[in-house]
């Protein structure tokens, strides 16, 4: 996979933040990279698309518990390579 560019996205649940990292690959499209994989789905035009696809999904995974969560997204903020490794389920 050639990553370009990685960003990060603050998610809201409930109160609650964690981040979601999205990549940009060298044929420039967008998907999500660490935070979420299985929402992993398939390769987006723009970061933007990206993005609103990650969180239907995960709204509907709330609305689908009926628990009352509303999801938010913060703007991406653009990251080094560094810094988006550190969200892998592999680091330490």
């Amino acid at each position: 996979m050639s990553i370009t560019q990685n960003y990060r996205v603050s998610v809201l649940e409930n109160g609650s933040e964690r981040f979601a990292i999205f990549y940009r690959n060298g044929a420039g499209q967008f998907d999500l990279r660490f935070g979420w994989g299985r929402y992993t789905s398939s390769m987006h035009s723009t970061l933007e698309d990206a993005i609103i696809d990650f969180r239907n999904h995960l709204q509907r995974e709330h609305d689908d518990r009926n628990d009352g969560v509303s999801v938010s997204l913060a703007d991406p903020i653009a990251i080094t390579e560094q810094a988006a490794k550190e969200f892998s389920p592999a680091h330490e």
